[in-house]
């Protein structure tokens, strides 16, 4: 029903819904106004009340009302109120509009079905990310006028509570734009600057993708290698036959994700890699592997789990001594969550989380004890503007295998995306950019570059997402490329 991303990748900004859009005065453009209103309300028992007179069975799909009706909600939570930017088609059985999300101002295609023989059911509705209307972009500026419109344009979002976090905007590793905004602690008010640390999310894909690379480089495995061939230990054994390096890379293994009810009962005690795997390791695949693409934080797990079979070394050591150490990366670590709460961790920000839509608050409940292979370090956006020069001169691993590990080899199914080795690749104005982002309550991380035409984008924020994907959205669109 509802297809969306973590991090929004389209490029996103401002703009009027077109002159004199409006649903149409028949009994399929009411039902989409009146859905849309639904969707719109912060009122639980609104949505439900909705549902239970409009969907048809095909939409409700065995589930209640009352289930629907969350799920809206949790996802209205990302999205924010959507609002008609234009009508592209309408029949008599079906209307398809562009939408805009007021979250992030991101595009979405919108389309909704009458349920067949009635005039006032849901049969079938498809919210999807898009590419932002043409008409719609906004003006390229040059390199001066960019930083002249982002420092206000971050103001006004801190003020708003939009935005808390650090931006920093290079070209040809010279730094053109950084900053700090909003707070590292609501409670002592104590300021985010730019050395302010943020955890990550999922951006540390990245450099368990390095890790694997460097082991390439050594002769160590190939890509092409089994999980039974560089991990035999590994317990689900008809699984391992199937999953390739290049599967759990790019997520296309169909091992699926380690989050749900048994990870909440013992995220505390998950303390190495391997105590995860009992999580997924012997459950049915998603698909065969190689025939779908789902996220995978549990592929990226067992990439981790690599790392230390081939190298003899914990996870977090090998990374700590063969890529932030010869990156110059001194701030970039993965901190136990008490380290974070107790202040341990210098100069780190707090998370906070807003999902109900009442109050921020400090995320530390939704942690796990610490990072993994898929996710969870801290730094800086100093570090990893150092990450990326490292990267990009061939000290971490050669230039081929940079350009091996940064180009897609699947299409996602977000407008443009296609994941790599670890890394997202699209384009703006038709030039590459690859990097990635990562968000979950109380964080977002994102980190684009665009080789071509020498830029870095670096976005860190200690506030839901799509907080920074919202602001490198909007450098994007403006780059003058």
């Amino acid at each position: 029903m509802f297809k969306r991303a973590v991090w929004v990748t389209c490029v996103a900004m401002v703009a009027l819904a077109q002159e004199g859009a409006k649903f149409p005065e028949t009994p399929v453009g009411k039902l989409a106004a009146e859905w849309v209103r639904a969707f719109n309300t912060r009122d639980l028992a609104v949505k439900e009340q909705f549902i239970a007179a409009h969907y048809g069975a095909e939409e409700l799909d065995g589930k209640t009302p009352a289930q629907i009706a969350e799920r809206q909600m949790r996802f209205h939570m990302m999205t924010g109120d959507i609002k008609l930017y234009k009508i592209e088609s309408a029949d008599a059985g079906k209307l398809t509009a562009v939408m805009q999300q007021s979250s992030d101002n991101a595009f979405v295609r919108f389309s909704l079905g009458l349920a067949a023989g009635t005039t006032d059911k849901v049969g079938t509705i498809d919210l999807n990310l898009m590419q932002t209307p043409q008409e719609a972009r906004p003006a390229r500026l040059s390199d001066a006028e960019l930083v002249k419109q982002l420092g206000p344009q971050l103001q006004q979002w801190t003020a708003q509570d939009n935005f808390s976090g650090t931006v920093l905007i290079a070209k040809n590793d010279q730094v053109l734009f950084e900053n700090a905004y909003g707070l590292a602690d609501r409670v002592t008010k104590r300021a985010n600057d730019i050395d302010t640390r943020f955890m990550l999310g999922s951006m540390n894909k990245m450099f368990t993708s390095v890790a694997i690379a460097q082991l390439v480089q050594a002769g160590k495995l190939k890509y092409s290698d089994s999980l039974a061939q560089v991990l035999p230990e590994y317990p689900d054994k008809e699984a391992a036959q199937k999953i390739t390096v290049h599967h759990l890379l790019t997520h296309t293994s169909g091992l699926g994700d380690y989050f749900g009810p048994q990870y909440d009962a013992k995220k505390a005690d998950l303390h190495s890699l391997w105590d995860y795997v009992p999580l997924f390791a012997g459950k049915p695949l998603k698909f065969e592997p190689g025939k779908g693409w789902a996220y995978s934080n549990a592929g990226m797990l067992v990439a981790g789990l690599i790392v230390e079979k081939l190298s003899g070394e914990n996870y977090y050591e090998y990374v700590d001594r063969h890529i932030f150490k010869p990156a110059g990366m001194e701030h970039t670590a993965w901190f136990k969550r008490d380290e974070i709460k107790s202040g341990a961790a210098t100069d780190h920000a707090l998370g906070y989380t807003n999902r109900e839509g009442t109050e921020w608050a400090y995320n530390y409940d939704t942690l796990g004890y610490r990072g993994t292979s898929a996710g969870g370090a801290s730094s800086n956006v100093r570090d990893l503007l150092k990450f990326h020069q490292a990267l990009l001169s061939g000290r971490l691993v050669s230039p081929a295998l940079v350009e091996t590990i940064t180009t897609g080899k699947v299409e996602t199914g977000r407008p443009g995306d296609k994941y790599a080795y670890g890394f997202m690749e699209n384009a703006e104005a038709g030039h590459r950019w690859f990097g990635h982002g990562g968000g979950a309550p109380g964080m977002n991380a994102d980190f684009r570059i665009i080789p071509d035409a020498g830029y870095t984008v670096i976005v860190l924020s200690n506030m839901d997402p799509p907080v920074a994907q919202r602001v490198s959205d909007w450098v994007m669109a403006r780059l003058q490329l």
